[in-house]
């Protein structure tokens, strides 16, 4: 009886449940706020990750190129080489030094031609014309050396258009290769700058989840304590009920008690007060 009786305190009640209230529908606001900015890390996450995967592919066929083109250009500046120590070979042994100052075979013939001709065509007299023979066959020797010495020259030309020709081609597959190279190295910044990118990001999202966390706890905590306080003030407004109806109950028998039998009347009278 004595807790029945106790006036119960309906404006702190009412005061709690609306703190608590308001309090969850602050904490869901939050929640929501930082929902929405997860999920768009997320997604700045997942773009991001996307791109520096097709970075690293394109990255890993650019690697393949330039190994490739490396053997090539390696091939070729090894022909170079061999060419160069063989042109220096053949210029030592084979091109005696003062070839250069010896006639060429056209200009020899020419001779030759020029002295057959006055020989066929002009009278001369017999020392003359022997003199002619003497330098005509003197000339077809030097004729045949400077033949000898031109394919030789020959030789030098060969090899020199060959190892310029190897050299061009190395040359221009060097510069693919820095070229390749560079896109490579530019590649592989934009990949660390994505990496470093993705761990601050990814960082952030960890932080954000915390948070989240924290709150969903602090939801559940409030809930619990508005839940408490809505059954009390439910329990608090039953009591106050059944005392009102005790109330009522007393003050019916109170103003019936003299009457043996019920009116319509009286009986509409009490469905009134009930």
């Amino acid at each position: 009886m004595p807790d029945e009786n106790k006036k119960i305190d309906f404006k702190n009640l009412r005061k709690n449940i609306a703190t608590l209230s308001s309090e969850l529908k602050n904490i869901g606001s939050q929640k929501r706020t930082l929902l929405s900015t997860k999920r768009k890390l997320d997604k700045e996450i997942s773009d991001l990750i996307s791109s520096a995967s097709e970075n690293k592919e394109k990255k890993g066929k650019v690697d393949v190129k330039v190994r490739d083109l490396k053997k090539k250009r390696d091939i070729y500046n090894k022909k170079v080489k061999e060419s160069s120590s063989e042109l220096k070979k053949e210029k030592a042994e084979k091109v005696p030094k003062q070839a250069k100052d010896l006639p060429s075979p056209e200009a020899l013939k020419k001779q030759i031609e020029e002295l057959e001709l006055k020989i066929e065509t002009e009278p001369l007299a017999f020392n003359r014309e022997k003199q002619y023979m003497d330098k005509i066959r003197k000339l077809r020797a030097a004729f045949r050396e400077a033949e000898e010495i031109a394919s030789k020259f020959k030789n030098v030309r060969d090899l020199k258009q060959k190892l310029m020709s190897n050299k061009k081609l190395g040359d221009e597959l060097h510069v693919k290769v820095q070229k390749l190279a560079d896109e490579s190295s530019e590649l592989f910044k934009n990949l660390k700058e994505t990496s470093e990118i993705i761990a601050k990001k990814k960082k952030e999202r960890n932080d954000l989840s915390k948070k989240i966390k924290e709150i969903n706890k602090k939801t559940k905590e409030l809930s619990e304590k508005l839940e408490k306080a809505l059954k009390e003030w439910a329990k608090s407004r039953e009591k106050v009920a059944k005392r009102e109806k005790r109330k009522t109950t007393v003050k019916i028998e109170d103003a019936f008690k003299d009457k043996k039998k019920l009116t319509t009347e009286d009986i509409l009278k009490l469905q009134r007060r009930l």
